[in-house]
């Protein structure tokens, strides 16, 4: 195939299919249209190309240029207004790939094939582990309830485990467990240790379609992911593909393989982090699940927190983190009894939208603890700060010996509708640092219109075309953030800084801790700035140690956050003053109030 010129991506989620249109002009990739559609794969239709193909037809009518012909079928190559030269798509359609792990034990081998599981962008739908079995009937009870697109069985470093690793298997050959779509035998991927396979093998291979890979933990060191990830993703092709209603007709249009949609952005993420040489976290909070990704010291991970969500898993959040963790965020009087019912409201009719300021502020406060208890599941689960979660909210002073603690990162994008269409970008920037609470010098960014899994999948095959599309159509940069770390207190001066920049004067200030500061500098404006921490305070380079930097304003221009870290929450009669006074200093509501 010669250089393509104009190129269709469609996503196919669990309710929405979104079609993209990508042309190249004059030597620059641009994005031409963007539609949605009802993805079809449930009843009545029963068949995901319908939704693939109305979205795509609605995306040609936008370009004015024909896709689909008379019978549905794409139309290649392109030509003048009609046609394509290359289709992909990815796809979390009828509930993604769903995945059950099992492990010999919770902390080890289990975590390990959890891990495999989502970075193969599967949805982990049952985890079984031996050490917390009570008795077997109630391990086949939950076996029988799942019923995944897939079973990962892991255990037993390489030579040893072996009893838990047939105790396991027997319980798998005794469960019935059953796939999610069709009656035949449910595909079984072995990842445990390699001495026992044959006997798990013989064990096992009349009830399941069995496949084997790599140890996930080959020592309690060590951990080989790749060869599970690359087998769940062989499966889903050649199994998955074939089992839900349309997605067989959708891989034989495609130019490449379908991949599930998270693992697309997984691997959109890596190309990113690599490019700009730089630790990423990219946040998509939906409905009913939160999805973290995050490219750290050259590694990728992802975690969805499953109930943890902004429409249908609201209460959810309620009664994970609890009333007043909610009430604390809010800057309106607000008993505890009208909030519960708020949110028990929202848990009713969970499509509803904010119908004044009131609803936005307690959708926000939600979207804060969704967010900060995703992120505590996603470190825990990656072993990322094991001892200490960095994005929790506590009390005391703070080492600067603790850096490993913080959450030092690059990048961090933003996506779903909270954050993606929050009314003013300031309060998408206010829920990310609130919730994150990066340190030193952060990007704060967000993907406008979840173009990630598309750019995904067209990675492996244009890649210089994804990065340009990336950073002209996709990332929306909202600020690049300053946030030091170390000994401060609330109202007690801890650093003075410069930001200087050729199209505005130069600022100088004297900050205090607990305080937050928009500077205004126009969008795209490349800002220096120098920090001169005090004492017991760290600007990056070391406690007390001046450090210069080069940022790039976005739309909020330069963010500078001087609020301890971990964040200490403002209480009694001055919170809510406090609360506003944040708010207020980068205009946060101004655009939503106008």
């Amino acid at each position: 195939m010669t250089d393509p010129r104009v190129i269709a991506v469609t996503d196919c989620g669990s309710t929405t299919t979104k079609a993209l249109l990508f042309e190249n002009e004059n030597g620059h990739w641009r994005l031409k249209a963007r539609t949605d559609s009802p993805t079809t794969v449930e009843p009545p239709a029963g068949d995901v190309l319908v939704g693939v193909t109305n979205a795509l037809f609605s995306a040609g009518q936008i370009a004015g240029r024909r896709i689909v012909d008379e019978n549905g079928r794409i139309i290649r190559p392109a030509a003048e207004n009609e046609g394509v030269d290359l289709f992909l798509s990815t796809s979390s359609a009828g509930g993604g790939l769903q995945v059950a792990v099992a492990g010999a034990v919770s902390d080890y081998s289990t975590k390990s094939a959890q891990r495999a599981a989502l970075g193969a962008g599967a949805i982990i739908s049952g985890a079984l582990s031996l050490n917390e079995i009570d008795d077997g009937l109630n391990a086949v009870d939950f076996l029988r309830q799942i019923e995944p697109d897939i079973v990962l069985l892991a255990g037993g470093v390489d030579g040893g485990g072996e009893r838990q690793v047939m105790e396991l298997a027997a319980v798998l050959a005794s469960s019935g467990i059953r796939p999610r779509y069709g009656s035949g035998r449910l595909p079984l991927i072995y990842a445990g240790n390699a001495a026992v396979r044959q006997k798990v093998e013989s064990l096992l291979d009349d009830q399941f379609v069995l496949s084997s890979s790599d140890n996930v933990l080959p020592d309690l060191e060590t951990e080989n992911l790749d060869a599970a990830r690359e087998m769940i993703h062989e499966i889903f092709l050649d199994h998955v593909m074939s089992s839900a209603p349309g997605l067989s007709g959708l891989k034989e249009r495609v130019d490449a393989d379908v991949v599930p949609t998270p693992a697309a952005v997984s691997r959109l993420l890596e190309m990113i982090g690599k490019d700009m040489d730089t630790d990423v976290i990219a946040v998509d909070i939906g409905g009913a699940t939160t999805d973290i990704f995050s490219w750290k010291d050259s590694t990728l991970n992802r975690t969805v927190s499953a109930n943890l969500g902004m429409s249908y898993s609201a209460y959810n959040v309620l009664e994970e983190t609890g009333i007043r963790n909610i009430l604390r965020w809010l800057a309106v009087d607000e008993e505890e009894g009208d909030l519960l019912d708020a949110l028990m409201n929202k848990a009713a009719r969970p499509t509803t939208i904010p119908a004044d300021m009131r609803d936005l502020v307690i959708e926000q406060a939600v979207a804060r603890e969704a967010l900060r208890l995703s992120y505590q599941h996603h470190r825990s689960l990656t072993g990322q700060n094991e001892s200490r979660a960095a994005s929790s909210i506590g009390l005391g002073s703070f080492s600067t010996a603790e850096n490993e603690d913080l959450c030092t990162c690059g990048l961090i994008i933003g996506s779903g509708g909270v954050l993606s269409h929050a009314p003013s970008d300031a309060q998408a920037a206010m829920m990310i640092l609130d919730s994150f609470q990066p340190a030193f010098r952060t990007t704060i960014a967000k993907d406008s219109v979840f173009m990630m899994p598309h750019l995904g999948i067209l990675s492996e095959i244009l890649p210089e075309a994804t990065l340009e599309l990336f950073h002209t159509e996709c990332l929306s940069r909202i600020a690049d953030t300053f946030s030091p770390a170390g000994r401060i207190a609330a109202g007690q001066p801890c650093m003075k800084y410069t930001a200087t920049s050729t199209a505005a004067p130069s600022i100088e200030k004297e900050a205090a801790g607990g305080e937050i500061t928009r500077l205004e500098f126009n969008p795209g404006e490349t800002v220096g700035l120098r920090v001169r921490p005090y004492r017991g305070v760290d600007a990056g380079a070391g406690a007390g140690k001046e450090v210069e930097m080069e940022l790039t304003a976005g739309s909020e221009g330069v963010i500078v956050d001087t609020r301890a870290r971990p964040l200490i929450m403002p209480a009694g009669e001055n919170a809510r003053e406090t609360l506003s006074a944040w708010a207020q200093s980068l205009g946060a509501f101004r655009e939503a109030s106008s």
